[in-house]
């Protein structure tokens, strides 16, 4: 895709997320997104087929942005546990952005959009199999203090939890601690873990 098309379709994803915001995601039609933007329906349906092609590109770009900044962490010149802490962090951060500025569309969504969920999978994957690779070049030609891929994966879904509508409703009713001290907790359990052979 040319600059000038992929200006074009990004100021599209723009105008669909307003627009879902702000009607939810049944109400929000391409006709309007394509009059938002002075385009054609034609001319729309050149970038985007429907509205779901439409939501899926909203993901994608999420969460390629996520896979895009944990790989900025990891890179860092840092020992490896302080990477994953920081990831950590990034991640609790921007959970908490994105369920405070997509709460009401979230689980509207995910009913009429169920294959949604294949691409959080593939991101969840993608997420994981990049944690094993910088792991294990991290303790290339040294025993890990961990199975490496286990504790990936543990690492991956310990901060999922913080998008999880359960836990926010066990947090809020004081049944479950808080998100920062859940944050703290996880950092402890990863410097216990990866110290624990030294």
């Amino acid at each position: 895709m040319n600059p000038k098309a992929s200006k074009k379709r990004e100021m599209i994803l723009d105008a669909a997320m307003k627009s879902i915001l702000e009607h939810g995601y049944r109400k929000t039609t391409l006709e309007d997104i394509a009059g938002e933007l002075g385009l054609t329906k034609t001319a729309l349906y050149y970038y985007f087929k429907s509205k779901d092609d439409l939501v899926l590109a909203l993901a994608d770009r999420q969460l390629i942005t996520l896979l895009e900044d944990q790989k900025k962490i990891l890179e860092l010149d840092k020992d490896i546990m302080d990477r994953l802490c920081d990831i950590i962090d990034y991640k609790a951060d921007f959970t908490d952005k994105v369920t405070s500025s997509y709460k009401n569309i979230f689980e509207e969504i995910f009913e009429i959009v169920p294959f949604l969920r294949n691409r959080i999978i593939e991101h969840t994957s993608q997420s994981i199999n990049m944690i094993i690779q910088y792991m294990e070049k991290a303790w290339e030609g040294k025993k890990p203090p961990v199975n490496i891929p286990a504790f990936s994966a543990f690492f991956e879904f310990s901060h999922q939890v913080f998008g999880m509508k359960l836990y926010a409703k066990l947090s809020n009713e004081g049944l479950a601690c808080s998100t920062e001290e859940f944050v703290i907790e996880i950092k402890n359990i990863i410097r216990k873990a990866l110290t624990q052979n030294d």
